[in-house]
């Protein structure tokens, strides 16, 4: 039951809270999902001449709002 979908990530430097903010992101962007991680560690991967592969589990879907205290 659970779905795998395979796309464009996205490395933001800050949360992307509203749902305006995600969808908005997404269309610019192409991409299928934001996270905050990925960029910094497949750059260290690439400097040490290392292969990368990135598997992230969405916690927030694209039509939800984060609570204010999460930023």
């Amino acid at each position: 039951g659970l779905a795998i979908h395979l796309g464009k990530l996205l490395t933001s430097e800050r949360i992307l809270a509203s749902v305006a903010e995600k969808q908005a992101t997404g269309q610019a962007t192409g991409a299928l999902a934001v996270e905050m991680e990925t960029m910094s560690v497949a750059s260290v991967c690439a400097n040490a001449g290392q292969r990368f592969l990135s598997l992230r589990v969405i916690s927030d879907a694209m039509d939800e709002e984060l609570p204010r205290d999460v930023e």
